[in-house]
């Protein structure tokens, strides 16, 4: 299997590691002149190809798909990260299972809001906004509402879940890979 290069910027580095390890992200296999990520690449299909394909991945399978992906961006939320444009050409889907992608644009917000809409928001918008758009284009959209509740309840769900985090832990794990 191929790697590829993300260039995130170079603070979410050790977020992205720990990503990864969860399979959030793509698992990192390395990181070049403390800023390049070098990637494992996710085979699978974009999550806005899969709601435009009539066969494929049908309702039972979406909803499952779209819980995962709101589990997702709440872990990813607990540790004040936001990819800023997530949307659904930015998640791989890999056997049901929804990798997040591309986090050249990803933001890690020093402050900790513990309004949980504030984070659905700032996660969310775009993702949801481009699965309706994807659904209106496949004449699916009476699976919208559907899909949004499953994100939204999984997302509050895994938000409100305590994870204790280690951010030294974090860094060193980074550090060992080859971050600054």
């Amino acid at each position: 299997m191929k790697d590829i290069v993300d260039t995130p910027p170079d603070y979410l580095i050790p977020y992205l590691i720990h990503f990864g390890e969860k399979r959030i992200t793509p698992k990192v296999l390395g990181v070049e002149g403390g800023e390049a990520l070098r990637l494992e690449k996710v085979p699978g299909r974009r999550l806005g190809m899969l709601l435009q394909d009539e066969n494929d991945p049908g309702p039972l399978r979406l909803r499952e798909i779209y819980s995962v992906l709101g589990r997702h961006v709440g872990y990813i939320a607990k540790f004040n990260v936001i990819h800023t444009d997530l949307h659904t050409e930015n998640v791989v889907v890999e056997d049901d299972y929804p990798i997040i992608v591309d986090w050249e644009r990803g933001e890690c917000h020093p402050f900790l809001n513990s309004d949980p809409m504030y984070w659905h928001g700032h996660s969310s918008d775009l993702l949801l906004k481009t699965t309706k758009v994807r659904l209106e284009q496949a004449e699916f959209p009476q699976m919208y509402e559907i899909l949004q509740r499953y994100y939204t309840d999984a997302f509050l769900e895994e938000l409100n879940t305590h994870t204790e985090i280690d951010k030294e832990e974090l860094y060193r794990k980074a550090n060992k890979m080859g971050w600054f």
